[in-house]
């Protein structure tokens, strides 16, 4: 079975996604633009890998997983969206947002889109490690605090893509 994502195939792709991060005050009951572009189309400043790069952002996407981590940290992987030339397609980056310096910090994954994965020895974590890109996966973060990613989608350029059933912890 093909799949076939109409996403990609889009003219004005830009237009079509946002990068905007809001806080609301459950105190005051206001909203607060905290990161991202005014208006679509926010393509992502990746920085240094593992560094608060002043300016780093992710760039504009849809259906990314978002976990909190126990130090109230935002974590966001994945999904399709745009990347720092522009180009749309499916993600693989792993960016943490710390509330504290309201600084996106790229941890993991690629600059680019459309980028297969490093599976490795299955079982054995490695740095070297890296899932495909994919949207519309599951996750969920366990009682140690390690964020899991389970299956989800891809379609790429000259290829079927397809379903994923693989399974992922970082």
């Amino acid at each position: 079975m093909s799949v076939v994502d109409t996403r990609v195939a889009w003219t004005g792709i830009a237009p079509a996604f946002i990068n905007d991060l809001w806080k609301f005050s459950t105190a005051t009951h206001q909203w607060t633009w905290v990161s991202g572009k005014n208006g679509g189309g926010g393509t992502a400043s990746y920085g240094t890998l593992g560094l608060d790069t002043p300016g780093s952002v992710p760039g504009a996407r849809d259906s990314g997983l978002l976990w909190v981590g126990n130090a109230g940290d935002l974590w966001l992987f994945g999904g399709f969206g745009l990347v720092s030339t522009g180009a749309g397609g499916f993600l693989n980056d792993l960016w943490r947002f710390d509330p504290a310096s309201g600084h996106w910090i790229w941890m993991s994954g690629s600059n680019m889109s459309q980028v297969a994965g490093v599976y490795g020895a299955l079982g054995v974590p490695s740095a070297s490690n890296l899932p495909p890109v994919r949207d519309y996966a599951m996750r969920w973060k366990d009682g140690n605090g390690r964020f899991w990613v389970m299956g989800g989608q891809v379609w790429a350029p000259n290829s079927a893509g397809g379903y994923f059933n693989d399974l992922w912890e970082f």
